[in-house]
């Protein structure tokens, strides 16, 4: 729930995020990994390896890591406190950013193919 601190859009993050979460487990339970091998490639590519190749690190990073370094940022924690340059913070943001939308990307193409699934 930290979107919604950060970022005048973080409802909508939290609601795909929940969605995607809830749809899938409706869908398949417990057995929602092994129902990504028919999924869209950008799904199977972020998944593959049990989230261990760059696009899940990524994606998983940009899902937990960025609402914390944008808090950080929004408060100067990092500036204040560990006085770590701007510039720094600011590619880790970008990188993330990039990562979240790939992670956002995932789960519309998601959603859809299990809408039309259904």
């Amino acid at each position: 729930m930290l979107w919604s601190y950060v970022y005048n859009w973080g409802y909508f993050m939290i609601a795909i995020e929940w969605t995607v979460f809830v749809c899938t487990h409706s869908q398949a339970g417990g057995k929602w990994k092994s129902e990504a091998q028919q999924a869209p490639l950008i799904v199977q590519k972020i998944m593959e390896k049990n989230f261990k190749t760059i696009y899940g690190v990524i994606a998983m990073g940009s899902l937990n890591i960025l609402p914390i370094l944008l808090y950080g940022h929004y408060y100067h924690f990092f500036r204040d406190h560990f006085y770590i340059p701007s510039l720094i913070v600011y590619l880790g943001i970008g990188l993330l950013w990039a990562g979240r939308a790939v992670c956002l990307l995932a789960e519309v193409t998601w959603l859809f193919y299990i809408v039309i699934a259904v």
